[in-house]
């Protein structure tokens, strides 16, 4: 019985743990130049509706070059969803040699209230995103994508940062068709260019590496220019039905000791 006992309260006690929502680490980016320039309260929640999260870091880049070859900007210690610092975790944003980026602000594309806010600010055409010391094993990337008034689309390529261990999805790039939504988050599945139906955000799975880096090119998909709105970094936490296949190997293993 007091075996018993225990699986049960193991049992409920995992899938309480799942219930918590995981850890999220969620970077907003907007145009320090613009008259509003788009920044989200601590409050204020969104995101895809799966990882929607509050306290998200605000963080932009320069534009003085106008040329864009130069622009960048660094953020350390960001906060996560439940305003925690993570300490050493640091996100750069640059542009890649050939390659050129500025802070602007896109169209509203049917969003409103917090969402808007998230999808207004934008890095465009080419940033590339570097984040080092992601303190999660195991973790999933969203990335959001926007356009002016004209549609756009373009391709991301995630890849480990130089120096870096680990690995990241084995879909490493997709393609992304900014076009009319009605305000509603649709993921992007296209990795070969082709008839690239409409989406505005990428989400990467089964990462591992602590370091990573997304090289963004928003003037590849005909249209107007576009670019990406922000980024988020969830931690992956086991599934109930993993939780209960950990509690199942130990009850037998219990059994056959006690046999």
């Amino acid at each position: 019985m007091r075996v018993g006992s225990l699986i049960i309260a193991s049992v409920l006690f995992m899938s309480a743990a799942w219930a918590v929502q995981a850890d999220r680490i969620g970077i907003n980016f907007y145009d320090g130049a613009a008259a509003t320039p788009a920044t989200l309260a601590p409050t204020d929640t969104a995101g895809q509706a799966d990882v929607a999260q509050s306290n998200w870091n605000n963080f932009t880049i320069t534009s003085d070059d106008a040329n864009g070859q130069h622009n960048s900007g660094v953020l350390s210690d960001p906060v996560d969803h439940a305003g925690n610092t993570v300490t050493g975790m640091t996100i750069t944003v640059d542009a890649a040699p050939g390659t050129k980026v500025w802070p602007t602000l896109g169209a509203a594309w049917g969003f409103t209230g917090a969402d808007l806010t998230l999808r207004q600010g934008q890095f465009h055409p080419q940033p590339r995103i570097t984040i080092t010391h992601i303190p999660y094993a195991r973790y999933d990337i969203y990335i959001y994508a926007n356009a002016g008034n004209q549609n756009g689309g373009g391709k991301a390529t995630l890849s480990v940062a130089e120096g870096g261990s680990g690995v990241v999805d084995l879909i490493d790039t997709y393609w992304y068709n900014n076009k009319w939504q009605s305000g509603n988050y649709v993921q992007a599945t296209n990795t070969d260019g082709v008839d690239i139906p409409g989406s505005n955000y990428i989400r990467w799975t089964g990462n591992t590496t602590r370091d990573i880096t997304i090289d963004w090119d928003g003037k590849v998909g005909g249209g107007g220019w576009t670019g990406t709105t922000g980024i988020q970094i969830v931690d992956v936490v086991p599934e109930p039905t993993t939780a209960l296949g950990w509690v199942a190997a130990g009850l037998v293993f219990t059994t056959c000791r006690r046999g």
